[in-house]
């Protein structure tokens, strides 16, 4: 039996693929009830992506905003777009990683249904930069109130 950290296979298997192919990176939107595992998925992801040493230990490589808390365009110009501008070349200068790649910035959005439209039309340009750059994950109970244009980019 293959180990799945407790990932359903599914989605265990297309993490693999990705930390193990960059290539084959793409922006995300996990959807599922409340307590089906979107968020330890995304977390999970992050961890095998960036290596171990727990999510708290990722800092600027990965952001984590809850979008029930912080859901308007404010949040957006505030936290998104500095976090994305800043440079990973100090941290990653110091590291002692074995990776022959950078692996990319990581944002994630929990609950990203409840952002504004205007929030979320905010992030179109994120959605067209690479996501070996910068990979968006969107966390949600539903796509209903995920903005057409938004939902098309992470379909395409």
């Amino acid at each position: 039996m293959v180990e799945t950290g407790g990932l359903p296979i599914r989605i265990h298997t297309l993490f693999q693929l990705m930390t193990k192919n960059p290539a084959a990176l793409s922006h995300m939107i996990l959807v599922g009830p409340p307590g089906s595992g979107k968020t330890t998925s995304a977390r999970t992801f992050v961890e095998r992506l960036h290596g171990q040493g727990g999510f708290s230990s990722f800092f600027g490589r990965a952001l984590f905003l809850n979008s029930s808390d912080e859901r308007g365009l404010e949040a957006v110009r505030s936290r998104v777009f500095p976090f994305v501008r800043s440079s990973l070349h100090s941290i990653l200068q110091g590291s002692k990683s074995t990776l022959s790649y950078t692996p990319p910035k990581v944002i994630i959005f929990d609950e990203a249904e409840t952002l504004t439209d205007q929030a979320q039309i905010a992030l179109r340009p994120l959605l067209d930069t690479s996501p070996q750059e910068v990979l968006l994950i969107f966390l949600c109970n539903s796509v209903s109130r995920i903005h057409s244009s938004i939902l098309h980019k992470f379909l395409t």
